[in-house]
């Protein structure tokens, strides 16, 4: 049997439950995958010649073999955790990307088209557009989400923004042409930028307080002159 390159697709092809987010914490980004299984939909190897059905090995290898998150390498594994509970298995994944390394996620780079990831000092930016390759079940509906505590310059949000979340939603009548975009500051540049204003205001006062004295003592002054 071929292996699963990449279970994200699989699993979208064949209809599993598929939950995608990314977690972003200063200039962390975490990757979480949910995906839930009905075992009652799992055949057997023989009747599942094609990789677009749920056969028993090929779920057996996305609960045991090795999954990588990033692209030509083989050194780092997705964090999993595999559960069942009302005939469903649920396998969650996750993997922390270091530092620039988000942008050779095989996730990103063989589902979307077009990507364009920016890494700064004091900003992330990301720009997913184009055809979304994994998605060729038309009753399947992803949500792509973005969990973050930073502060956002900008998102081209389509589906709404919740209690720091941020969710495009991808079907069939928008996955030939995707635009998925936010651009937000770190934590350092955020901090950094209100450490800047407090700064200023604090001169501000100081600068205020010192008139202010000037002229109650020129007042006082001019008094004991007359």
């Amino acid at each position: 049997m071929k292996k699963i390159i990449l279970l994200f697709l699989f699993c979208l092809l064949c209809g599993c439950s598929t939950e995608y987010q990314l977690n972003i914490k200063g200039d962390k980004i975490e990757e979480n995958i949910k995906l839930s299984i009905n075992n009652s939909e799992i055949i057997d190897e023989e009747l599942a010649p094609d990789m677009s059905l749920k056969s028993r090995d090929s779920i057996e290898y996305l609960k045991t073999g090795d999954l990588y998150p990033v692209l030509n390498n083989k050194l780092d594994v997705y964090e999993r955790n595999v559960s069942e509970v009302d005939n469903v298995t649920t396998i969650d994944l996750k993997y922390s990307y270091k530092k620039d390394q988000f942008q050779n996620s095989k996730i990103i780079n063989e589902c979307f088209e077009k990507k364009e990831i920016y890494m700064s000092k004091g900003k992330i930016s990301i720009h997913l557009s184009g055809k979304f390759s994994c998605l060729e079940n038309k009753n399947e509906t992803l949500d792509f989400k973005i969990v973050t505590g930073n502060k956002i310059d900008y998102a081209n949000i389509e589906y709404g923004i919740f209690d720091k979340e941020y969710v495009w939603q991808i079907d069939s009548t928008n996955s030939n042409n995707v635009d998925i975009q936010i651009d937000m500051l770190t934590e350092s540049k955020y901090m950094y930028y209100g450490v800047r204003i407090l700064g200023c205001l604090m001169i501000v006062i100081v600068i205020v307080l010192i008139l202010y004295a000037y002229t109650k003592i020129s007042k006082r002054k001019n008094i004991n002159e007359i």
